[in-house]
């Protein structure tokens, strides 16, 4: 994350941000950049205060027109959609050259990603209000909110989209996310179970399911020329 923070910081002025997906908050702050925010949540959108600009609309089928950004931001959106590749592909058409997009989500192979497709929507929201003392979780415009893991959610598939496009990748990083620590500090049973059944899984399948590193976050550009 820090290289990645590195070569936003780094980008000339102004800067124009696509926060595809940012409901209220944004996890990426570039000094100076005006932010236009595009959701599907009435009530993401808000709650929002920081945004130049609000979009109400649905990603897999927005028109972008003659808009062009220098950075298109996907966090822990795709995994949300049914059709990621073309919300993203949509978006990473409007990037201006020498433009970044930047996508951070869920390795759906991982013990954490293969959990989250096999269980209903009601035991994530459990999760956030037990494990993670979210008591606002599954309320309208609230976390967690359902997801649909399709395959074109899967990073490979979104290097191999992008480079299609032409971008260039900078950053292509694995980690394991913040949740296992709160999960450790808050459920620590439950947390010693999740690494024994990572361990098992990761096993069992030669290391290619239920890794620990749960989270992705990819950084491409569009060539200046």
């Amino acid at each position: 994350m820090e290289k990645v923070e590195t070569i936003l910081a780094t980008m000339p002025p102004p800067v124009r941000v696509l926060e595809a997906g940012g409901g209220s908050e944004t996890r990426i702050k570039i000094p100076g950049a005006s932010y236009i925010v595009i959701d599907i949540s009435p009530e993401q959108l808000e709650r929002n205060t920081y945004a130049a600009e609000k979009l109400l609309g649905d990603l897999q089928t927005f028109d972008y027109g003659t808009n062009r950004f220098d950075v298109a931001l996907f966090w822990d959106v795709l995994e949300h959609l049914r059709d990621p590749s073309t919300a993203l592909i949509n978006a990473a058409k409007a990037v201006s050259p020498g433009g970044l997009v930047l996508v951070k989500g869920p390795v759906l192979r991982s013990l954490k990603g293969l959990t989250t497709k096999v269980t209903p929507h009601w035991v994530h929201v459990a999760y956030y209000r037990i494990a993670l003392k979210q008591k606002n979780a599954g309320k309208p415009g609230y976390a967690p909110f359902k997801t649909e893991h399709a395959g074109d959610a899967d990073p490979d598939a979104m290097v191999r989209n992008l480079e299609a496009l032409g971008l260039r990748r900078e950053v292509y990083e694995f980690y394991i996310t913040g949740q296992i620590a709160l999960l450790k500090k808050n459920a620590l049973p439950i947390y010693w179970i999740y690494r024994a059944v990572s361990m098992i899984v990761s096993g069992l399948t030669l290391g290619r399911y239920g890794g620990l590193e749960s989270e992705f976050i990819l950084l491409m550009r569009r060539p200046a020329t």
